[in-house]
C-alpha cells in the first residue's frame, strides 16, 4: 500500500520481489560460476537485466498507484507488461546464462538456442511491425 490509502500495482510488486531474488541467485553465480561468455561471467547479464527490472517495476508499480483516472486500464497495461515482456525476457536471458551461451543475438542452430530472439519478435508482432 501507497500514502493516502493507495494501493499499488501487486503483480509489478511480485515481479520487484523475483528479480530481487534473481539478483541475489546472480551475485552467487558471478562468484561460484567460472563460465564466460566473450569475455564476461554468464551471470553478470541476468543480474544487470535483474536489477533493471526491479527497478523498474518498483518505479511503475508506485505509479499506476498513484493515478486516479485510467487505474483498471493502467492495471491491465502493467500486467501485460509483466506477464508479456518482462518476465519472458528475463527467462530467456536467464535460461541461455544458466546454458552458457549467448542470449541475444545467437545465430546458430537450432531454433532453441536463441530464445530471445522469440521475445524481440513478440513486441513487433503485436505492434503490427
Amino acid at each position: 500500500m501507497t500514502t493516502a490509502g493507495k494501493f499499488a500495482h501487486r503483480p509489478l510488486l511480485y515481479c520487484t520481489g523475483a528479480m530481487a531474488v534473481l539478483a541475489l541467485v546472480s551475485a552467487v553465480g558471478l562468484v561460484v560460476d567460472e563460465r564466460t561468455v566473450l569475455g564476461e561471467a554468464v551471470w553478470l547479464k541476468p543480474l544487470k537485466f535483474a536489477v533493471s527490472f526491479a527497478l523498474y517495476a518498483l518505479t511503475l508499480a508506485w505509479l499506476i498507484g498513484q493515478v486516479d483516472r485510467w487505474r483498471r486500464t493502467l492495471w491491465w497495461l502493467g500486467t501485460v507488461i509483466v506477464a508479456g515482456f518482462l518476465v519472458p525476457e528475463i527467462s530467456a536471458i536467464t535460461f541461455q546464462a544458466a546454458r552458457g551461451v549467448r542470449s541475444h543475438f545467437n545465430l546458430t542452430p537450432p531454433a532453441w538456442t536463441r530464445p530471445c530472439s522469440w521475445s524481440w519478435a513478440a513486441p513487433r508482432t503485436w505492434a503490427g511491425c
